[in-house]
């Protein structure tokens, strides 16, 4: 076993955990728990694939499979909130950023609309869809799997721990709590829209916080960076506007992003000490 087979087993085990004593409908929870023991299966079946093989499909599959699966347990995550949560949270993150800034950012930001403006900021969210497929090919085009390795672990780290939260601290977002303050319509021509779907048809109610997206995002570029700084300094400009999309495009707050920023830097260290240490089977990685 490797790090991201010890973490995927092991949120497995979570969250079936979750569904056995919740009381979500029955179709919703054995579906769900299908789908655990057949991810479950799948992981014990590439275990016993050569992390050594010849075959770079064969052993990239082995090695990164999790990224296959991250949409699956994100979408689970709809379900637990619906059956854990009491209420949503929201009031207390639009208190506490009120005291601390003296503003909604979540309101003020509209002010500043302007459909080109607004496209090139929500252009840089939607990127978010891309930052960990094309890191990791990133690093594997360029023959450093160790690299690519470290990124999927702390991928992993991220966004399981913001799955968790978002049964444990349920907020909606702006886009649901404030939306009857809201006195500017968000317009554009491509992104705008096509983010609009995705939102709608897409994204889970109530996993505002933390923003995974500016988590996720930070993890690969803060390996990328570890290999180029020239390549890192190109693309930060990009993080940064996907860091600003999240409050633009009123899908979080501004403290859902430095929490997100905040796990991001935590999984970053501790998978540092596990690959420094040797921990979960890194080892088995070179």
């Amino acid at each position: 076993m490797i790090p991201v087979d010890y973490l995927v087993l092991g949120y497995l085990i979570l969250t079936s955990l979750f569904f056995a004593i919740s009381d979500c409908s029955s179709s919703s929870k054995f579906v769900w728990l299908g789908f655990n023991v057949a991810s479950a299966a799948l992981v014990m079946i590439l275990i016993r694939i050569d992390l050594q093989s010849s075959n770079r499909g064969i052993r990239w599959l082995r090695k990164y499979y999790p990224v296959l699966l991250f949409t699956f347990f994100y979408e689970q995550t709809q379900p637990l909130i619906d059956a854990f949560s009491s209420g949503w949270l929201d009031a207390h993150i639009v208190e506490f950023e009120m005291n601390l800034l003296g503003f909604q950012p979540s309101l003020e930001v509209g002010k500043m609309f302007s459909p080109l403006l607004n496209e090139i900021i929500i252009a840089c969210y939607v990127s978010y869809y891309f930052w960990l497929p094309v890191g990791l090919l990133y690093f594997l085009t360029h023959r450093d799997e160790n690299a690519a390795d470290r990124i999927l672990t702390a991928a992993t780290i991220v966004f399981f721990i913001s799955y968790t939260m978002f049964l444990f601290y349920p907020v909606e977002g702006p886009r649901y709590y404030l939306a009857d303050l809201f006195k500017h319509d968000m317009t554009g021509y491509i992104f705008v829209p096509l983010v609009g779907k995705i939102m709608d048809t897409a994204a889970v109610h109530g996993g505002a916080m933390p923003s995974s997206h500016t988590a996720a995002a930070l993890v690969v570029l803060i390996g990328i960076f570890r290999r180029s700084r020239r390549v890192g300094l190109l693309l930060s400009p990009v993080l940064l506007g996907l860091m600003i999309g999240c409050v633009w495009g009123r899908f979080h707050y501004v403290s859902d992003v430095v929490v997100g920023v905040v796990i991001a830097i935590l999984a970053e260290l501790f998978t540092r000490l596990v690959f420094a240490k040797g921990w979960l089977g890194v080892r088995r990685l070179t």
